[in-house]
């Protein structure tokens, strides 16, 4: 409470709007209460029962107005994110997963971006989506050791391998029509050979890369 009030004066009393004194609390309590530290944006919204858009803004703002990220805190908190979350292959041949955290989505685009590298989250904000050389060079700079490193390869290959089970949705459906039909106008006009090394190309080498890596590490 004393602090509360210290940083309230320092502004001034009675110039921190409504808005000032939300973000101030939201900072407090997902750094310090049980209930919100280190939860998602799901649980949090969950607890103080207000909208997930209203608490990715309140997180952004608290991060922003009370900064604790810098490059240290930002490579250590995306190194525990890798640990834990699950992959999934894209249509490009990359790899995607989810970062919740707007900063520190910001945070890693702009260091890519920074190395002439980037990822992509034109279709969903949260899902990062990314070569798999510019996935091996995040782990090759950032603060990672060899365990953590092997860790989250393994995380990697384990989730890509998992096959689903659920039934197609439709959309899911037309693409697979899709490429079919890709498939079967490019046999007749290249050759069968050919085409099956066209639409398993990118698959293959994604998947030497990350053996070919993953055993240099052993």
């Amino acid at each position: 409470m004393e602090n509360f009030i210290k940083d309230y004066l320092s502004h001034g009393f009675g110039t921190m709007t409504k808005n000032d004194f939300e973000v101030y609390i939201f900072h407090w309590l997902i750094n310090n209460h049980d209930d919100y530290k280190d939860k998602s944006d799901y649980e949090v919204s969950v607890n103080l029962r207000i909208p997930i858009s209203k608490v990715k803004r309140l997180r952004y703002e608290a991060n922003l107005k009370y900064p604790t990220l810098n490059d240290d805190t930002a490579k250590k908190s995306i190194t525990v994110l890798l640990k834990k979350c699950k992959y999934r292959d894209t249509k490009e041949g990359g790899i995607s997963f989810v970062i919740n955290d707007k900063l520190l989505r910001e945070y890693l685009q702009n260091y890519l971006n920074q190395q002439g590298r980037l990822f992509d989250s034109s279709f969903n904000s949260n899902i990062v989506s990314i070569a798999t050389a510019d996935f091996i060079f995040i782990l090759d700079n950032f603060l990672l050791n060899d365990d953590d490193k092997k860790s989250i390869l393994k995380g990697v290959k384990a989730s890509l391998s998992e096959k689903s089970t659920l039934p197609q949705t439709f959309s899911e459906a037309l693409k697979n029509m899709e490429a079919e039909f890709c498939k079967s106008f490019a046999k007749k006009m290249i050759g069968e050979n050919v085409a099956d090394a066209a639409f398993t190309l990118a698959d293959y080498i994604k998947g030497v890369v990350i053996d070919y890596y993953q055993e240099a590490k052993n």
